[in-house]
């Protein structure tokens, strides 16, 4: 149901995993750089296994959307996608810290935060959408 506020916060977790997903997370003016630097920039796309789990992340964000008569589902599902999106942003930081590159972070890497807090709020929200549902049911 798009009128709910947990809605409009696992739209935009999906957003922006699959924003994690597309931008540069930093760029390289060195061009003797190898591996993730090869082309000058480091992505998501440059390792299989992020991009895998970011677009898992925003897909699982997207169903739960879905989902919105089974709360406890679509919790499950928000919590799964939320720690997609941390391993994925902390395999990225490793093969970052691993490079021993001097880069610039870029807007790809800003979307991390926005995703976790939307992914969290969506999660509160639901559960206070289940409360609220339980206690109208103890009221009849």
């Amino acid at each position: 149901m798009i009128q709910r506020i947990q809605t409009i916060y696992l739209l935009l977790a999906a957003i922006g995993n699959f924003g994690l997903g597309a931008l540069p997370w930093a760029v390289s003016s060195d061009s003797a750089e190898a591996g993730i630097f090869a082309d000058g920039q480091f992505s998501a796309t440059d390792h299989t296994g992020l991009i895998a789990g970011l677009m898992a992340a925003g897909a699982l964000a997207l169903v739960a959307i879905f989902l919105f008569k089974q709360r406890k589902a679509q919790v499950k599902l928000a919590a799964v996608s939320l720690v997609l999106t941390i391993l994925a942003a902390a395999f990225g930081a490793w093969l970052f810290f691993a490079a021993g590159a001097t880069a610039q972070v870029q807007a790809g890497a800003a979307l991390l935060l926005p995703a976790v807090i939307f992914a969290i709020l969506a999660m509160r929200y639901i559960r206070k959408d289940d409360k609220l549902v339980r206690s109208m049911d103890r009221l009849r």
